[in-house]
């Protein structure tokens, strides 16, 4: 048989640190007895497991996703035409950040990695098309 002592050892235990904050404040300062205090603890870690069941959110709550065709898109690729016959560095950044839609994950953490090594934009695209293999 354990001791009480280990009883509200394992109980504490089991608790999130928030929970076990919000134990320690409903218990600081009172004369409880081990046996309270276990039947507290337990009854909050029951609490915590229900709450964290009932607390899923799911993806955009259920909400519909956006029509197929956006208007924006298209004002967008005309607004980035304009610019780009004017800009020859924005033409250059625009083609830069289209070659990144086509990058699979390995690749986009590569080009992030050559990012992070203060490469260019460009050379940093170029290494993460290129494959190179560990």
């Amino acid at each position: 048989m354990k001791s009480l002592d280990t009883l509200l050892a394992e109980a504490v235990g089991k608790m999130k640190p928030s929970t076990r904050r919000r134990f320690s404040e409903q218990t600081n300062g009172e004369r409880i007895s081990q046996e309270s205090l276990i039947h507290i603890a337990e009854s909050m870690v029951a609490e915590d497991g229900e709450l964290s069941a009932s607390r899923r959110i799911t993806r955009n709550n259920g909400a519909s996703s956006y029509a197929e065709s956006d208007p924006r898109e298209e004002s967008d690729r005309l607004l980035t035409e304009a610019i780009s016959k004017r800009d020859p560095a924005f033409a250059k950044a625009v083609q830069v950040t289209e070659g990144l839609r086509d990058l699979t994950p390995k690749q986009r953490a590569d080009y992030d990695f050559c990012l992070m090594l203060r490469m260019s934009e460009a050379d940093a695209l170029k290494v993460a098309k290129s494959n190179i293999q560990d």
